[in-house]
């Protein structure tokens, strides 16, 4: 889908993207050859030198180019052909203080069917490192302004691959809210357990297991988890909607993935704890 997106070219915005698709022009070297009739004569270097780096960075399967360049909610067009090596991930912290005075508490990863969860600070390190070098996305529910810059920050990394982020994209779908209305929402989709903890309760869950409660640490781990692993079915349909939308360039929609089972479970006592009831 990358080849036939112009947005990341200047002076194209959707309107005359969708205009430019609607006359038959899908691909850069068709572009290239109306360039005289899309941009102005004081802009044409500038267009067709960016034609250029397109076709060079995309040679070079250099994705952080198009990434770079994309608007956020037109990302998921960097999907095709990377859906295997999408890293799905959501973090947990000790609230709204940022690094250095908050850190994260528990980070989840959902990556080729592997939930990789770490709490302890070193071996958080070492996943983040290990997802920067074998994943070609990332995918996260408002992770634009949140889970990447908190990571960035607190563990001195840059994450560089495409960033897919559900919330913009989504939201440009028709379906606003948070992560649990639109999961809610799609009742053809995996839902958590009963048990609603929230972002706060996150917290507060993080305080318990330093205090020593037992099973408070676990429940944490289980509420990362569930909000990690629906990324994936969010994400899937997500894209298939796109393809409904862009009939002209047969993209092949993604399946429903098969989730894996989690190792871990709510405790009801602490889920009592926090001050719910079953």
């Amino acid at each position: 889908m990358i080849e036939h997106s112009f947005l990341h070219l200047p002076g194209i915005g959707p309107a005359k993207e969708q205009k430019l698709w609607n006359a038959g022009i899908t691909r850069w070297d068709e572009l290239r050859i109306v360039a005289c009739e899309v941009v102005s004569a004081a802009k044409r270097a500038e267009f067709e030198a960016a034609l250029d780096l397109s076709c060079e960075a995309w040679d070079e399967r250099n994705f952080s180019y198009f990434a770079q360049n994309l608007p956020k909610s037109d990302m998921w067009r960097m999907i095709p052909g990377r859906e295997q090596n999408i890293a799905y991930v959501d973090i947990e912290t000790t609230g709204l203080h940022r690094p250095p005075e908050g850190y994260s508490t528990t980070i989840t990863f959902l990556f080729r069917g592997e939930v990789l969860q770490e709490y302890e600070y070193a071996k958080k390190r070492q996943l983040i490192e290990y997802i920067l070098s074998e994943s070609e996305i990332v995918c996260t529910f408002n992770g634009a302004s949140f889970d990447i810059p908190w990571m960035q920050r607190e563990f001195n990394c840059v994450f560089t691959q495409p960033h897919v982020d559900l919330r913009v994209w989504m939201c440009k779908q028709g379906f606003k809210g948070g992560l649990k209305s639109i999961q809610k929402l799609m009742t053809d989709i995996p839902q958590r357990t009963g048990m609603d903890i929230t972002g706060y309760d996150a917290v507060k869950l993080w305080k318990m297991h330093l205090d020593g409660v037992n099973g408070a640490l676990e429940t944490l781990l289980t509420y990362n988890a569930e909000d990690t692993l629906v990324l994936h079915p969010l994400l899937v349909k997500a894209f298939n909607k796109e393809v409904e939308t862009h009939p002209q360039f047969q993209l092949n929609p993604l399946k429903m993935p098969i989730l894996p089972k989690l190792k871990t479970d709510i405790c009801p006592n602490v889920y009592s704890l926090l001050g719910y009831s079953e």
